[in-house]
């Protein structure tokens, strides 16, 4: 569904493979609902009478140039797979690389499905009732991941059976909430039968002879207090990880570090207005609606996002951090919206806010990347969890270190 100024509508898209390439094919109102009940993943369509125009890049990631709109006469007929159609393309990440992968990338996903949890209803701010539910998946890098299904998928959600339940997954949006998460969206794709996908086999294979039995870390454990972290100081990673990054390596460094909030950066704001289902930016379309290019859907309401710069310091260096809307929760304890408003309205009571928050101590999973700006390469540092400081854990990490240097002296 979506809405615009004219009101509420409905749309379907999919996308057709052959040998040749794929193509998007939309279809609206009644021809939207129709063919949403015929569709399925993996199977092959004979489609008829549609209207052709270029491909919208906005919104279209097909390999053609064009693409297909479904008319009132349209036919889109179900046929027998006689093999001479190439099969759905994938580009699989491992589960491991996610962390690596800017957030709101589109990926392609294969794994093992662990865990599938209940349908459960959540209230949006807007105060639309959603229905989601978390399936859980790993992989032969020893990590697990979250993936969020929503409204009539996560109702509809057919789990794969059988000893070694694999699911592929088309075009899920890599997200963020205490580490990397996936999440669906009208584009993303899952299929359960994988028999004709060659990653599937050495997914089985793996699983069978001793993956089942390993106990995987998951992508979304957030800061914890343990070496496996590998606690750094912000001196060591400057002169070590940032030295020896290379702008061209989109991956980066990560470390855990704790460090105090010295300051708050006070150029533009620290949030943006973001899109109810995709969260990627809206921009003002007037009479109240707002416009998200990601969807091409209008929307009564935007929700708002956190983009919070931070300067930290530790008894070697200090550093600019920026954190995306988990952290800025977990920083200030308030939603954006609540801060915007301060920023907008009240800029004495917003700044009272912010001071209230420097030199607080907090561990956080950092990733630092080179980048090139205006001619200029930097590191970039972005949190990906952060926490408060757990006091008898950090003691008992000091006093462990303390014993170790003993032991070595």
């Amino acid at each position: 569904k979506y809405q615009n100024a004219k009101g509420e509508g409905v749309l379907f898209s999919f996308e057709l493979t052959d040998d040749s390439g794929s193509i998007r094919l939309t279809g609206f109102r009644e021809t939207a609902e129709k063919t949403f009940e015929i569709v399925q993943m993996g199977k092959v369509y004979a489609v008829s009478k549609t209207s052709v125009k270029p491909a919208n890049r906005q919104f279209n990631r097909s390999t053609s140039e064009y693409e297909m709109t479904l008319n009132y006469d349209s036919s889109v007929e179900l046929v027998e797979d006689d093999g001479s159609l190439g099969q759905i393309t994938y580009k699989f990440k491992k589960i491991s690389d996610l962390d690596a992968v800017e957030v709101n990338t589109f990926v392609d996903v294969i794994g093992v499905v662990t865990d599938v949890g209940d349908i459960r209803e959540i209230t949006t701010k807007a105060g639309e009732q959603l229905k989601k539910r978390e399936i859980t998946l790993v992989d032969d890098s020893n990590r697990s991941i979250q993936l969020t299904l929503w409204r009539d998928r996560a109702e509809a959600f057919n789990a794969p059976s059988g000893p070694v339940p694999i699911l592929a997954i088309k075009a899920a949006r890599r997200g963020e909430y205490n580490g990397a998460v996936l999440g669906s969206s009208g584009d993303t794709g899952l299929e359960i039968d994988v028999s004709k996908i060659p990653e599937a086999e050495a997914l089985r294979a793996w699983y069978m002879s001793g993956g089942k039995d390993v106990k995987p870390e998951p992508l979304s454990a957030g800061v914890s207090n343990n070496r496996s972290n590998e606690r750094r100081y912000l001196g060591e990673v400057k002169e070590h990880d940032v030295a020896s990054l290379d702008p061209s390596d989109s991956k980066g460094a990560y470390f855990t570090t704790r460090a105090y909030i010295m300051a708050f950066r006070k150029e533009g704001k620290i949030y943006y207005t973001a899109c109810p289902e995709t969260a990627k930016k809206v921009t003002e379309a007037g009479d109240g609606q707002w416009l998200c290019e990601a969807t091409g859907k209008y929307y009564d309401h935007c929700d708002y996002r956190y983009i919070l710069g931070f300067n930290v310091h530790d008894v070697t260096n200090s550093a600019w951090f920026a954190t995306f809307n988990e952290g800025g929760e977990a920083l200030l304890g308030r939603p954006a919206q609540e801060m915007a408003m301060l920023q907008n309205n009240d800029p004495t009571e917003y700044d009272d806010v912010l001071a209230q928050h420097r030199y607080e101590l907090f561990s956080f999973r950092v990733r630092v990347k080179q980048e090139e700006y205006n001619g200029e390469v930097r590191p970039k540092y972005n949190v990906m969890a952060m926490s408060p400081v757990e006091y008898a854990a950090e003691t008992k990490l000091i006093v462990d270190d303390l014993a170790q240097y003993h032991m070595s002296a």
